[in-house]
């Protein structure tokens, strides 16, 4: 049980024992230290706020604690999701909350110091069942949960936005009429809670799927927005779109299976590669996570990060780029002999024998047993010093002659691109990825373009091979079997921007842009879980088109039936194994789809 070091006064501790049991309520050691927790927070605070009139500690266990537990008479088994309207500093939400820790619970009070401590005592207690659905209004006139449950249904199944998605709100079934102006509110909301957020999603979603801590991926993308203005988020960075505007960046850390864990979104002109310790030490903290596996690509494996994730019982396994190698180094690996066939477990391999049609990848490892010098930075936040790595690590290259022509075939390209940009003597500034890469001024040829032949040459070397280094003690098929997971991050950041279309962004204020974007997550969420769930079978169209197009109508002077307008293809039954909702029905009860509305899915 964790308490986070709050003191329990020893006598305070009997006496509600003493109230317990006169009371004849029974409550489980754990809960008492969290109730006794609750209390101590309450008693130091209510010195300097009025919380309460109550001002001894044995009043308040008998006033407060004592009398909301005899509540636990009247609430029934089947009741999941409970309100307490006027909470105050708690009671008797807070107290039940603790007791019932599988149920829901939603606290509402006009005065916001008070919630304030409500939240201080959630984090501090470690309350998982609590749902900080929050609002600073004097009264409450709409259902925050029920906007950001809508908003997230219109991110799914047409995203647009959030006042055109108040137009689509009416086509749910059982909408629950609300208006812009509490959509804008709910966005405000949230921001404050964004970590207990998601650490909230995490520990629900084990009540789903089962999840895959035993590696985690990260990545980092960018949004651009449609202005030229900067302010605290949106901020000019390096677009990985090439676009000239202010963008925001956003970071996320993917579990094993493919299901989203984690997002931070970070000002557009932050180094990438500073968030990664930070989100991952947030991450081992917060959802109490120590073993597993960090893989990310080279630009995200810092030494920091590296060293971080080789001490406990972490380890990384993080793509490495060869052009950073020592000289000695590159060359055993480049080297044409010595390679090794993993399935024929041959080690004689000589790549210069293997012919175009060879589809087979061979491998060659390279044992860092001692500090060595294999191109990575350190960073500071003004600046990056290269620096030699500390710990042992092993760099695994693979080579793949299929790998190898179609490198070759994409270089080609571009050096016709590039000489076509020559001819119309419009290069400039090269970059890493463009054809400008290949042209160079000539100064012997009056300052014109020409082609940069040893930078081809340069680059040919590398064709076909890949390397990644690791911490990892495993056999290299272990190894291949996390790589091969890593393109999910990358499609998970499609489907945000292609399915959900998480931009363009129609919000300017930074807590705005970032409930726009937990929004999109959660989306993101509850598709992928959907994806599991049914076992990979279809595709990310075929799923959010068949949820898009899943309607009801209610035929005239029929007062008891809404028939569906959808067939019963192999997802819809798929779908219904997992919700067991009866989806292939051609007409339902108003019963039914109600039921529907509160489906979950079978654990399974």
């Amino acid at each position: 049980m964790e308490n986070n070091n709050i003191e329990i006064d020893n006598e305070i501790r009997s006496y509600f024992n003493e109230l317990l049991l006169k009371s004849e309520i029974s409550v489980d050691e754990e809960k008492k230290e969290k109730m006794l927790g609750f209390l101590e927070l309450m008693h130091e605070k209510n010195k300097i706020m009025n919380l309460t009139a109550i001002r001894d500690k044995k009043g308040m266990t008998e006033k407060h604690f004592i009398d909301s537990l005899f509540l636990t008479e009247v609430i029934q088994k089947e009741e999941k999701k409970l309100i307490d309207v006027g909470t105050g500093a708690g009671f008797p939400g807070l107290v039940l909350a603790i007791y019932y820790p599988e149920k829901e619970f939603l606290l509402v009070d006009s005065v916001r110091k008070k919630i304030d401590f409500i939240n201080e005592v959630i984090e501090k207690l470690n309350i998982k069942n609590m749902l900080r659905r929050l609002t600073s209004n004097k009264k409450i006139q709409y259902d925050p949960n029920n906007t950001f449950e809508y908003l997230v249904y219109s991110r799914i199944l047409d995203p647009h936005s959030k006042y055109k998605s108040l137009q689509d709100f009416k086509n749910y079934y059982g909408y629950e009429k609300t208006n812009y102006q509490d959509i804008i509110k709910t966005m405000d909301i949230f921001p404050k809670y964004f970590e207990f957020f998601q650490n909230f999603l995490y520990e629900n979603s084990k009540d789903i799927i089962e999840r895959d801590t035993s590696v985690l991926y990260y990545d980092c993308t960018n949004y651009f927005f449609e202005t030229d203005k900067e302010d605290t988020i949106r901020k000019y960075g390096v677009s990985k779109e090439h676009r000239p505007n202010p963008i925001v960046q956003m970071g996320l850390f993917m579990d094993g299976s493919g299901i989203p864990l984690f997002f931070k979104i970070f000002p557009g002109n932050v180094n990438e590669q500073t968030t990664t310790l930070k989100l991952e030490e947030k991450i081992v903290k917060t959802f109490k996570l120590s073993n597993f596996v960090y893989c990310s690509d080279a630009g995200l494996g810092s030494n920091e990060t590296r060293l971080f994730n080789s001490i406990e019982n972490r380890d990384f396994l993080v793509t490495q780029s060869l052009k950073k190698l020592k000289k000695d180094d590159l060359n055993c690996v480049l080297t044409d002999d010595n390679w090794y066939d993993p399935e024929t477990m041959r080690n004689d391999i000589s790549l210069s024998n293997l012919k175009d049609d060879d589809e087979k990848v061979y491998i060659k490892i390279l044992p860092v047993n001692n500090p060595i010098d294999i191109g990575l930075r350190s960073y500071t936040r003004n600046m990056q010093i290269k620096k030699k790595s500390d710990f042992k690590q092993t760099v695994i290259v693979t080579f793949s002659k299929k790998m190898q022509l179609y490198q070759r075939s994409i270089r080609e390209n571009q050096i016709e691109r590039a000489q076509n940009l020559i001819l119309k003597n419009t290069a400039d500034k090269e970059s890493e990825s463009s054809p400008k890469r290949f042209i160079k001024r000539n100064l012997d040829s009056n300052g014109k373009y020409t082609l940069d032949l040893d930078k081809i040459t340069y680059e040919e070397q590398f064709d076909g091979f890949y390397a990644v280094a690791t911490s990892l003690d495993k056999d290299y098929k272990d190894i291949v079997k996390i790589l091969k997971r890593r393109w999910q991050i990358e499609e998970s950041f499609r489907i945000l921007k292609t399915n959900l279309k998480a931009r363009p962004v129609f919000h300017s204020r930074e807590d705005r842009i970032k409930t726009h974007f937990m929004i999109c997550y959660v989306a993101l969420l509850i598709y992928r879980i959907l994806e599991k769930k049914l076992g990979y079978k279809y595709t990310t169209n075929e799923i959010i088109e068949t949820l898009k197009n899943m309607e009801v109508t209610n035929l005239k002077n029929d007062q008891m039936h809404f028939v569906s307008l959808y067939d019963g293809a192999d997802i819809i039954i798929d779908l219904d194994k997992i919700c067991n909702k009866s989806l292939h029905k051609g007409a339902f009860l108003y019963s039914e789809l109600n039921a529907q509305k509160n489906a979950t899915f079978k654990n399974e």
